[in-house]
């Protein structure tokens, strides 16, 4: 019998994480499944193509890419672009879920990349796969919601064979956690 293909959304920056989210992406097709790539990123250039672009992620939280890089540079607070960004990956979250195209999520970063996957996934509900790897697990909060929070051995700044294996981890254990039967 097939198993059932399943649809992972991946939450990322894409200018710092692209080259990790990539990797991810990969070990989950590799199992067969989709993996769907949100870019939560502001500043730098993609390092991969997004399914959900970052553009796309400013607009659903509220304002334009432009406007958020435009503040930056003149030094507004970083945790604005944050929150929107949060807000739009939400959003578009919640829409994957609600349309039945999500079977499951996956976030990496620091410090801002776990604050977005953890707050589009504290929307979702109790039972929902739901992954966050981290470099900062110490700065997180997932209030009493069933968040897996995954502590990486090292910065999320390259692939080498640590971060491969740990990365690979992650993908399996998001994989692990579809395809698990109630």
């Amino acid at each position: 019998m097939r198993k059932k293909t399943k649809i992972i959304a991946i939450i990322g920056t894409l200018d710092t994480k692209g080259d990790e989210v990539k990797y991810i992406k990969e070990q989950i097709e590799k199992k067969g499944h989709k993996a769907v790539v949100i870019d939560s990123g502001v500043m730098g250039k993609p390092r991969i193509k997004a399914d959900f672009s970052r553009e796309r992620i400013a607009e659903a939280g509220g304002r334009t890419l432009k406007e958020l890089i435009e503040a930056a540079e003149r030094g507004v607070e970083r945790a604005e672009a944050t929150n929107v960004m949060i807000e739009g990956v939400k959003k578009i979250v919640n829409e994957l879920f609600s349309s039945a195209k999500l079977d499951g999520t996956i976030s990496l970063g620091g410090s801002t990349g776990t604050a977005i996957g953890v707050s589009a996934m504290k929307a979702l509900p109790t039972g929902f796969p739901k992954l966050v790897a981290t470099t900062a697990l110490d700065t997180v909060d997932v209030d009493d919601k069933d968040i897996t929070l995954m502590q990486m051995p090292a910065d999320i700044l390259g692939l080498n064979s640590v971060m491969r294996k740990a990365l690979g981890n992650a993908a399996g254990a998001i994989v692990g956690m579809v395809e698990a039967k109630a």
